[in-house]
């Protein structure tokens, strides 16, 4: 296996993502941000779809 196949690339939003060397791509856009991201794919959508729910389990893998 290859060494050093992912660096840390910091994003617009501040927060941190890898840049994947093997497969010259970024895990999180670098221009909106892992943490923009991820609120906008996952966190918003699963508030909304349990909007009328008392409870909201989130598994975070």
């Amino acid at each position: 296996m290859q060494d050093n196949i992912n660096s840390i690339v910091t994003t617009k939003d501040g927060s941190n993502t890898l840049f994947s060397k093997l497969y010259n791509q970024h895990y999180h856009n670098p221009d909106d941000g892992a943490i923009d991201e991820s609120l906008s794919k996952h966190i918003i959508p699963a508030f909304t779809f349990q909007a009328n729910k008392k409870k909201l389990n989130i598994l975070d893998i």
